[in-house]
């Protein structure tokens, strides 16, 4: 979790026999666009970077920032 109220941090796990199925790519489109839209974040953070393949897969730009 983050400490401010208009972000939050997307994650997932998903068993092996569902890789491959593009489960993830659609569920992680609904997931940020709930965020944006119905919940009002400005930032949503990726979690790991196995994610990273997802993401692009779908369009999101991703932003590095050092912590």
């Amino acid at each position: 979790m983050t400490e401010r109220d208009d972000e939050c941090e997307l994650g997932y796990w998903i068993g092996k026999p569902f890789w491959g199925k593009g489960y993830m790519p659609e569920a992680a489109r609904e997931l940020i666009r709930r965020g944006f839209e119905e919940l009002g974040m400005t930032t949503i953070q990726v979690l790991r970077n196995t994610m990273v393949q997802v993401y692009c897969c779908i369009g999101v730009t991703l932003i590095h920032r050092k912590m």
